[in-house]
């Protein structure tokens, strides 16, 4: 089997579609809405440059009318799409009823199960280019996937993972640490046999997973946990701007093992609404981790 090299014309559609995994399921697809309500992906507007990010599903579903309700008359949508993540708390499929008593056609995606299978999902409702896409994005998963599980796993590195965000409008940079619950350690640095080192207390993350830094927790972090390279994930100049302020506050740090080595590595984020993207991610982060592995 072969990887996919071939794309798609993109396809617009005139809808506002809400949920993260539901957004990625489409894009997936090359298929592409005129809004988009999330939260679970950082810097969304940068995965979809080409969908007016409406606000975040929490904002969304609290205040509905002012927001989606609002926008999909402003725009005049043929539909909505929600996602039906399964969750009790924060599922846009429960804005459906509403939704369509205020006389919206409201179509419904299960975005619960293997990341493949809700593409596929995805594509059955929007026909036969759309399916024969996502049977090529089933075998290019699979194809890489079992690449990334054949080849030789980095020796065993300690990574700490920084996710730079950038904010859209004002000259505002943040940093976060992923810490040992977040969904990157779990899918990406612990399936390639590596260690994340942060392991802080649940009351500390701003956000689950993650872990908000100011260049003197950096500086503290790095002394702490020692690691043999470091993630610049997200905004990956926003990460490195805390790692330099950073040294620029404490020299001391340079002696590190993740400075000594030039193990700076700028690595893409991930997160399971990225479900389709997970082998491609690995990939990436494998071949990095090994380059920096025997150093």
């Amino acid at each position: 089997m072969k990887l996919n090299y071939y794309t798609p014309f993109p396809r617009y559609e005139n809808a506002i579609v809400v949920g993260d995994t539901a957004a990625e399921a489409l894009a997936a697809l090359h298929i592409y809405t005129r809004g988009l309500i999330g939260g679970d992906i950082p810097s969304m507007e940068v995965w979809h440059p080409t969908e007016k990010f409406l606000e975040c599903t929490s904002c969304a579903m609290r205040d509905r009318p002012q927001i989606l309700d609002a926008a999909a008359r402003r725009i005049g949508v043929d539909y909505i799409l929600l996602e039906d993540n399964g969750h009790k708390n924060l599922n846009p499929v429960d804005l459906k009823t509403d939704l369509e008593k205020e006389g919206f056609k409201v179509k419904v995606l299960n975005v619960q199960g293997e990341p493949i299978e809700i593409v596929e999902r995805a594509a059955a409702l929007y026909g036969e280019d759309a399916q024969r896409q996502a049977a090529r994005i089933r075998r290019d998963f699979e194809v890489r996937l079992a690449q990334v599980e054949s080849a030789p796993k980095p020796e065993c590195v300690s990574v700490l993972t920084l996710l730079g965000i950038r904010h859209p409008v004002e000259d505002a940079v943040y940093c976060f640490a992923a810490t040992v619950g977040a969904e990157i350690t779990q899918d990406v640095i612990e399936h390639l046999g590596c260690v994340n080192p942060v392991d802080v207390s649940d009351r500390l993350e701003d956000i689950k997973g993650l872990y908000r830094l100011d260049t003197k927790r950096l500086s503290d972090l790095l002394l702490v946990t020692a690691p043999s390279a470091i993630a610049l994930c997200g905004d990956s100049a926003a990460a490195l701007q805390f790692v330099h302020q950073a040294l620029k506050e404490k020299p001391a740090l340079s002696s590190c093992k993740s400075f000594r080595r030039n193990a700076l590595l700028p690595l893409p984020w991930y997160c399971r609404p990225m479900g389709w993207r997970l082998p491609r991610v690995l990939e990436i982060w494998q071949r990095s981790l090994r380059e920096v592995s025997g150093l």
